[in-house]
This record gives C-alpha cells, structure tokens and sequence, in this order.
C-alpha cells in the first residue's frame, strides 16, 4: 500500500479493514460451522469505532497504510471475539438489532467461533510484526504490550460480572472496571499505532490515554443512554449492572435491592431524573471529553504541528 494515509477517506479505510476482516474469516473456511458463526456476527458493521480512531491517530503520524489497517483489523476482531462473549455472558439475545450469535447456534458453537475470531487476530498480529523493519527487541515489546491488553480486557469483565453482586461500588472502582473492559481497546489501538510510528515514548504514553480517555468517555455516555433511550426498564437495571446511573441511584436509595418490590413500585426512569442522576453522569462524561482534548493538545505540542483537523475527528464520536 503506497498511498499516503493522509489522503484516505474514513469510507475509503473502513473498506480496507472490512477486506482484511473477510480474509482473516475466509481462513475459517476448513469448519465450515465456525465460518458460518463469524459471517453471521460480522454482517451487521457496528459503530466502527476502533478503526475510525486508529486513522485519525495514523493520519497524525502520517503511519503506513498497511500497518495502520492490519492494526486496526486485528484490534476489530479482537473485540468482536469479546462481543461474542459478552452476548453469552449477558444472556443478551440481541447484537446490532440481530439475533446474538450464540441465541442463534448455541452457545458452545458461539463459544468456540469467539475463540477462533481471537486466534485470527493473534495470527494477524504476527504478520504484522513480521512485515516490518522494527528491531526483535522492539518486536518483542509491542507483542507484550498487546497480550496484556487482552489480559486487561478480561479483568474488566471479572470485575463487571463480580459488581453485579454488590451494591456499594464506587465511582472509582467503577471508572477502573470501565477502563479495563472498554478503554484499553481503543487505548491499544492508539499506542500501537503510535509505537509503530515514533520512537517518542511520551507520545506513546499519550495515545494510550486518549484511546483511554475516549472510550472511558464513550462507555459512560453509553450506559447513560441504556436508561435514558430505554422505553421499558432497562436490561442493565434489571441484570444489576454497576453502571455509573445505578451507582449514583444506590447513593440516594442504598437498600434498593434489599426489597424486591421496591424497584417494582417506582417508576426508576423518572426517579432517577428526580435525583439529578442523569445529569451527573453527564458531567462525568464531560469530564472525561475535556481531558481527551487536553491529551490531544499536549500531542499537539509533542509534535510541534498543528492536529486541530484530527481533534475534531477524534472528538466527534462525542455525542453529549
């Protein structure tokens, strides 16, 4: 790939990282079962999220093409591996407004197809490291980085699983959870991104908190709008997911769940408007916007060149 990433349309890179997406399946093509399974989950796109910040953040370091899409594909079917899971794990029958995976073939099939769509990116993420001019040590390195991503990736799903038995989590456990489960994937696209790019270590250490940053940012708007765009009762509610709205209810009514008719009697939407829940998650969430876009002006001036095209980029996927 010799064209410049600087002149790739979002369209034109999203389309790349589908092509590789589809090889990386293709490869399933021996077990026709676990083929079928990873067709089914990648037909509806999602928000692309993963690869939309991976090229802005590559369109900052001019990277090359090549890297940046592989890098951005092995991230994406990574964290579709962990939606696989999740669905399981959530008992949530649908993704994308689609019958789940594992609704649709069982969950050992759907199991076993999310671990197959890990292993690809692993594979990818060799082929990666093996097509460039990077030193073995500097090889070495980025795959340590990557595997312990992935191993924080799993903490923060034993953390949410463990909060939905306790009541008294706190904003902090809960920002740490969020972080682990949701923010260190855009966090590891950001710094490898940048570690491929520059050997600035303070640079790579900032895009590691943008990526952070952003998605810590993108998960509290998105547990937000689970109560306020929900008509009926909200699933997080009812699975007693530690989400920042719940907490901040927990705060004002600690014994909610000791009685199980008091949830039933109330209407919670509107109980939690009446405590100013809504908007204190919302300032949460503003709070975390800003400090993407401070860490983005210290890149800024990091790189002595002028990133506000890409800042907006960046910050767009904000929907406050």
């Amino acid at each position: 790939m010799n064209i410049e990433i600087k002149n790739i349309s979002e369209n034109e890179y999203l389309s790349l990282v589908d092509f590789r997406i589809e090889e990386a399946i293709n490869q399933l093509h021996d077990c026709p079962h676990l083929y079928e399974i990873a067709k089914y989950h990648f037909h509806n796109k999602g928000s692309r999220l993963m690869p939309k910040v991976g090229l802005q953040i590559s369109k900052i370091f001019n990277t090359d093409l090549y890297i940046s899409v592989s890098l951005a594909t092995c991230i994406e079917l990574f964290h579709n591996f962990t939606l696989i899971h999740d669905d399981i794990i959530d008992e949530d029958e649908l993704r994308r407004n689609r019958i789940s995976s594992w609704k649709e073939f069982g969950i050992p099939l759907a199991l076993v197809a999310g671990n197959s769509i890990k292993s690809l990116s692993y594979s990818l993420m060799s082929e990666v490291f093996n097509n460039t001019s990077l030193s073995q040590l500097k090889i070495k390195r980025a795959i340590h980085y990557y595997i312990n991503y992935t191993h924080t990736v799993y903490e923060g799903e034993c953390l949410d699983i463990i909060f939905e038995n306790q009541n008294n989590i706190s904003i902090d456990e809960y920002i740490n959870m969020i972080q682990k489960k949701s923010g260190s994937t855009l966090g590891c696209i950001c710094f490898l991104i940048a570690y491929m790019s520059t050997d600035k270590v303070e640079l790579h250490k900032l895009c590691e908190d943008l990526g952070v940053t952003i998605g810590t940012c993108l998960q509290i708007i998105n547990d937000l709008n689970s109560y306020v765009k929900s008509n009926n009762l909200c699933s997080d509610f009812t699975k007693r997911k530690k989400t920042l709205p719940l907490i901040y209810f927990l705060n004002k009514i600690p014994d909610l769940f000791e009685d199980s008719k008091i949830y039933e009697m109330i209407n919670i939407k509107q109980k939690m408007e009446t405590f100013g829940v809504f908007e204190k998650v919302r300032k949460k969430a503003i709070e975390y916007q800003e400090k993407a876009i401070e860490i983005l002006h210290d890149i800024k001036n990091n790189l002595n060149e002028d990133v506000t095209e890409f800042s907006y980029e960046i910050t767009n996927n904000f929907h406050l």
